[in-house]
């Protein structure tokens, strides 16, 4: 971790916003935090760990209170805004607290915490609802530390500055760890630790079902059980012997039993069958009588058959002589009858003469019926039709008229639609003569451009041919002016030369030596210095007047240039008009190009419309061609119906249709009532013939069936006189003899006693035959002996079963402890082997793997460490690791000591004096810096701050520690201490100066050099 920036505000003694740029320092490495005491030093490392972890690094103020600036008013917020980086990336946590006093004048703090990375300048939060606890543990996250691993490695506050120098083995164990990151020992050890768990678990599940299966069989050990077992079946064995003797003896008793319960049913049995033989044997003779009288009755069986057959033909002959007498009454009446037969078709005749006259009417009327229904249907049907027809004439009539204003607007659509195609080369020539019109008009701005640029540019050109003018003019005047002065210059210079001349000195002119008139001055002479001047002024005119030459001629090539080019332009608009464009035609042209654009849009809209119309025309013709067939056949059938309805009209009779249908019913129940009373006749004519028929037939066959019962009758009368007179017996006998079901069921009777009486009697030696036979026992002791094998029997099962079931229990229960006695021999060495290495590898009772391999890495921090106290005292101490433990704990392996070469004798590091100590704890921190930052994986320490400690050392030991500082700083980490020592001000020249007020303290960078 590598801090960037720190700001505070109402935080301990700082009341406004202060801010901290750590970068300043990655130059240096090295700087200073210097103050006054009290000033607030301390307070930026509580601002840190205050911002991370909520709490100070000391650990004292832990209230809000405490580290509130009380020189800040309470609208202003407690704030602590940290930012800083870890493996190139950017992390901001920040704190804030508002305070609020309530009515009860007690203050109420409100903490606002929020964490996230800061992204191209950006914060991304890591939560949407953040709370303290989440943003304390995304910090250990992101460090790797805990708060009190912090202070102890990166943050060295007062007071605590050898924590991990003196710490115990947990202590330095928990801080290893972590700074090595050696979970994945943990990891191991969790993992084995669990795997012996497990195997333990099995161990303690198998003991205890052994255990509880020998408890289910009350034992208390296997061979305990074992014996019992085997006591179990001899004592099953033996039971089932003395079953199988019990059943033995039960099977013969059982036996006799049936015996003797056989001989005495077949003792019982046979003295009923005894009873019931003398009972039967009192009715023998009766019997005998009875089937004397059944064979009596079956010889007169036939007899009596003969007389009851004389008897049925006796009743017979009765019932055909009625049925004669009858049939003969029948003949007479159906004779008579007949005889009336004549007149009877006399009656019909007359009645089928009125008939035919009736339904010639009735046809009449149904004729004019039928005409006046026809040509009412006729009527109503041609008006339908006329009605139809005047419906689709009329429709016709309509689609014709639309039709032809559709043809109308077709025409005039094709017309202008023609017309505009007529004035297509027109188009063509206009859009052409646009496009034309389009580069001349853009050309035409140029144009108008450059005759606004050449106009101005010819003004530029006259103004500075004016100029040039009249700057010539005036050189002229002053040429002139100046020609004149000098001529006066020069002339008197001569008459000053002619008046200095003396008479007697020769002329410096001509030589001569006499000089009869002297010049005399008459007017002042000419200034050679305003001759000069006016020299020089001539000479910047004549500079000006050749610049506005210079000026004249290049405005004047401006201008040809402008020119030349409008004459291009005006050269190519008359090559692509063939004539000067005009902005009035232009826009004429534009105008018509765009009403153009907008005919052709028309002519498009006119064309599909045309397309529709077209198509609808040819549809509407359709649906016209088709109405117009069916007005046609519509009208056909009009006029059809129409000529129908009036050769209707004449046939029609001269009543109305009412008259008729009065007309046509009456004569239709006339025609009923002679047609019934004609079918009357006929029936009563069939009928009297077919009754004179069948009485005829009848009467015959009465007749004939009465003489075949005579003959029949008398025949009976006679066998059966012969039959009583052969047989003798009498009529009166025949007469009271039983039925034939009597006579059988009485012979049934019969024969079933004799045949029970011999049944009887071969039963009876039977039985005697068979009771002679068996030796008889008293029944009742049978019985009891019998009940008492079956009690026995019953005991010697129920304690059979039970053992038996005992048996089995003991068996499956042996079996199971044999097996499991089989796998508890496999897996408790299993167990005993793996517990014996994972005690080792957890170390408990010595150095585990996890301590041994901290202790290898402490053993590196301490060579590293004794490097730099190597430059220390001389080189007079030497820190080691040994393997003592501290109080009661039994873990060791991390404890540190101090080798003094001076005595040569290793001392506990209590011992040291407080600079002493410093100087070690200082070594120790600086070497678990490096060793943590060289081992791969390994958390990054890139700052370190030193809170105090360098007041107890003299010149020299700060020396030693700063030569150790400096030999740090070369690297990548950066080093703040914190201290009021004026040598340390000397040495450090990067810095923070905190300076005290009585408003609070400020900051002060001071960078290096």
């Amino acid at each position: 971790m590598l801090p960037k920036r720190l700001e505070v505000q109402a935080f301990g003694p700082y009341v406004k916003k202060q801010q901290i740029d750590f970068t300043q320092f990655m130059k240096d490495r090295l700087f200073l935090l210097e103050g006054e005491t009290g000033s607030g030093k301390t307070m930026l490392l509580d601002a840190m760990t205050y911002a991370l972890y909520g709490k100070s690094s000391g650990g004292q103020r832990e209230d809000l209170e405490s580290m509130r600036s009380r020189f800040a008013s309470e609208q202003m917020p407690t704030i602590v805004d940290f930012t800083f980086t870890i493996k190139e990336k950017e992390y901001r946590f920040f704190r804030s607290v508002e305070v609020r006093t309530k009515r009860n004048k007690e203050k109420a703090y409100k903490v606002n915490v929020d964490a996230g990375e800061m992204i191209d300048g950006c914060f991304h939060p890591f939560f949407e609802n953040p709370k303290l606890r989440s943003v304390e543990e995304k910090a250990q996250e992101l460090i790797g530390l805990s708060y009190l691993q912090f202070v102890q490695v990166m943050l060295l506050p007062q007071g605590k500055f050898e924590q991990f120098l003196t710490s115990r083995s947990e202590e330095k164990q928990d801080i290893l760890k972590t700074l090595f990151q050696m979970e994945r020992w943990s990891s191991i050890n969790g993992w084995l630790t669990d795997k012996l768990n497990q195997k333990r678990n099995a161990l303690d599940l198998l003991k205890q079902q052994m255990a509880a299966d020998l408890r289910s069989l009350n034992e208390e050990s296997m061979q305990a059980a074992q014996q019992t077992y085997a006591s179990l079946t001899e004592q099953i064995v033996q039971d089932n012997e003395q079953k199988n003797a019990l059943l033995q003896q039960q099977e013969n008793v059982q036996a006799d039993l049936l015996q003797q319960k056989e001989y005495h049913r077949w003792k019982e049995d046979y003295k009923l069958k005894q009873q019931q033989y003398e009972k039967e044997k009192q009715q023998e003779g009766q019997m005998k009588q009875q089937k004397e009288q059944v064979l009596r009755w079956k010889q007169m069986q036939q007899l009596r058959h003969m007389y009851q057959e004389m008897q049925r033909l006796q009743k017979a002959k009765e019932l055909r002589k009625a049925q004669y007498i009858q049939a003969k009454d029948r003949k007479q009446k159906a004779s008579q009858q007949y005889a009336c037969l004549d007149e009877q078709n006399k009656s019909i005749q007359g009645y089928e003469e009125q008939i035919q006259t009736a339904r010639e009417q009735l046809l009449q009327c149904e004729e004019q019926l039928r005409l006046l229904k026809t040509f009412d249907k006729q009527k109503q049907q041609s008006e339908q039709l006329a009605t139809a027809y005047q419906a689709i004439h009329k429709q016709n009539i309509e689609w014709k008229q639309k039709n032809m204003a559709l043809q109308k607007t077709q025409q005039l659509l094709q017309q202008e639609i023609q017309a505009f195609e007529q004035e297509a080369k027109q188009h063509e020539q206009l859009k052409a003569d646009w496009q034309y019109y389009v580069l001349a008009e853009k050309r035409y701005q140029k144009q108008t451009a450059l005759q606004e640029q050449m106009n101005k540019q010819k003004q530029a050109w006259m103004n500075a041919q004016s100029a040039y003018q009249q700057q010539q003019e005036t050189l002229k005047k002053r040429q002139q002016q100046h020609d004149a002065l000098y001529q006066q210059f020069l002339e008197h210079s001569a008459l000053q030369l002619a008046e200095s001349l003396q008479e007697g000195k020769p002329c410096p002119v001509c030589g001569s030596f006499h000089h009869p008139k002297p010049y005399v001055a008459q007017k002042a002479a000419v200034d050679l210095l305003t001759l000069r001047s006016l020299k020089q002024q001539l000479e910047e005119g004549k500079q000006k007047e050749e610049q506005l030459y210079r000026l004249e001629e290049k405005q004047q090539a401006a201008y040809a240039l402008l020119k030349k080019q409008l004459k291009d332009i005006q050269t190519q608009i008359q090559e692509l008009l063939q004539k000067p464009f005009l902005l009035e035609e232009y826009h004429q042209i534009k105008k018509q190009y765009k009403e153009l654009i907008k005919a052709e849009e028309r002519q498009s809209q006119r064309r599909q419309k045309l397309q529709v119309l077209q198509s609808s025309a040819l549809q509407r013709q359709e649906q016209l061609e088709a109405s117009l067939l069916q007005e046609q056949t519509k009208q056909q059938n009009y006029l059809m119906a129409k000529a129908e309805v009036a050769a209707l009209q004449k046939r029609l009779p001269q009543q109305d249709l009412k008259q008729l249908q009065t007309q046509y019913e009456q004569q239709q129940k006339s025609l009923k009532y002679l047609q019934e009373q004609k079918n009357l006749q006929l029936q009563q004519r069939e009928a009297s013939i077919i009754e004179y028929n069948k009485a005829i037939e009848h009467y015959q066959t009465s007749e004939q069936e009465y003489r075949q019962a005579q003959q029949q009758l008398q025949q009976q009368q006679e066998q059966l006189e012969e039959e009583v007179i052969k047989q003798q017996v009498k009529i009166v006998e025949l007469e009271t003899m039983p039925s034939d079901t009597d006579i059988e069921n009485n012979a049934s009777e019969v024969e079933r006693y004799f045949l029970n009486l011999t049944h009887l009697e071969k039963e009876i030696r039977k039985q005697e035959e068979y009771l002679a036979k068996i030796i008889w026992l008293d029944l009742d002791k049978l019985v009891a002996q019998d009940a008492k094998l079956k009690e026995e029997l019953l005991q010697i099962q129920e304690r059979l079963a039970q053992r038996q079931s005992e048996q089995k229990i003991y068996a499956r229960t042996l079996s199971a402890l044999q097996n499991q006695m089989k796998e508890l021999a496999i897996i408790e060495p299993d167990y005993l082997r793996m517990q014996h290495f994972v005690k080792a590898m957890r170390g408990d009772q010595g150095i585990g793997i996890e301590r041994y391999v901290l202790g290898v890495l402490l053993d590196n921090i301490t060579t590293q460490a004794n490097k730099l106290l190597a430059h220390i005292h001389e080189g007079r101490y030497q820190i080691f690791r040994n393997d003592d433990t501290t109080g009661r704990s039994r873990k060791y392996g991390l404890e540190l000591s101090i080798f003094d070469t001076y005595s040569m004798e290793p001392r506990n590091v209590v011992s040291l004096s407080g600079g002493e100590k410093f100087l070690v704890s200082l070594a120790m921190s600086l070497a678990l810096s490096m060793v943590v930052q060289a081992r791969n994986g390994g958390i990054r320490f890139d700052c370190m701050f030193i809170d105090e400690g360098f007041g107890t050392l003299d010149e020299h030991s700060i020396a030693d520690a700063l030569a150790i500082l400096q030999t740090m700083t070369q690297g990548k980490g950066m080093i703040g201490i914190i201290s009021h020592v004026e040598i340390l001000k000397e040495n450090i020249q990067a810095g923070i100066a905190v300076v005290k007020t009585r408003e609070g303290s400020y900051i002060q960078i001071r960078k290096g050099a």
